[in-house]
């Protein structure tokens, strides 16, 4: 159960890394430019982002357990 527990958490962070990077890479300068001219707008865009990235990994999340035995709630 460690074991799993240990790779869970490595490839989590990655894809919380990974995630962090193509927002960075792809999409800084528009958000930037949202965020300074139009905070309401920002605000709307950067929730589902937010969202988006959560459902994301608790699929993975869900995935990982399956492949280790456990059972999901």
């Amino acid at each position: 159960m460690a074991l799993w527990l240990l790779i869970e958490l490595v490839i989590y962070s990655a894809f919380v890394a990974a995630y962090y990077f193509v927002v960075l890479l792809f999409l800084r300068d528009w958000l930037k430019y949202i965020f300074d001219a139009h905070k309401a707008v920002y605000a709307i865009i950067a929730l589902p982002l937010i969202i988006g990235q959560a459902a994301l990994l608790h699929f993975v999340t869900l995935a990982l357990r399956k492949l280790g035995g456990e059972k999901s709630n």
